[in-house]
């Protein structure tokens, strides 16, 4: 990049056109791959019932039709994985207590009694040179792994079938259209 004067959008679009053999092109390429490689290996470590080694890294540039066909697989292969471990992570939240706040739960205490907390006023975060968090952003920072249960697979949305064994953590048989 430092020696050509270009940018990162250059050098990614070189990185994906087929007809670029540039030597450092096809070393970042592979660089990529092994890139996937290890952070599916991170996310087997953390969740083994996941199969993420079952998983193939398809070429990081598709060169044809059997390459896009691979890396489609591989992108839903992921897309699903996560839906799951997004659904137990948010069950294991619920049952900790975590999880997003049930109808009629009493709300949590200001800080201290008699002032409003910095979520409400804003007061705090914007002297800190920040901008002040909505109720709204900081329920759905807490609540985020909960909140895209209702997701669907990408199998699914795609009209596929879901692995009947991610179907099962997910409490549907996943051939519903």
């Amino acid at each position: 990049m430092v020696d050509e004067n270009v940018g990162l959008t250059v050098t990614y679009n070189r990185l994906k056109d087929p007809a670029c053999t540039e030597p450092r092109i096809l070393e970042l390429r592979k660089l990529h791959e092994e890139m996937d490689q290890k952070v599916l290996e991170a996310y087997a470590e953390g969740d083994a019932d996941g199969r993420w080694l079952d998983l193939a890294v398809p070429p990081f540039c598709p060169m044809n039709d059997a390459d896009k066909k691979k890396l489609e697989a591989f992108e839903d292969g992921v897309i699903d994985r996560l839906f799951v471990l997004n659904a137990k992570r948010a069950e294991e939240e619920k049952l900790a207590g975590l999880g997003p706040k049930q109808k009629g739960a009493k709300a949590k205490e200001p800080a201290s009694k008699g002032t409003k907390s910095a979520a409400n006023t804003g007061k705090e975060t914007k002297a800190a040179g920040k901008a002040p968090a909505s109720d709204a952003a900081a329920a759905t920072a807490t609540d985020a792994p909960a909140a895209v249960v209702g997701a669907t697979p990408a199998k699914k949305r795609k009209g596929k079938k879901v692995d009947p064994a991610q179907a099962s953590l997910l409490g549907s048989e996943g051939d519903e259209e």
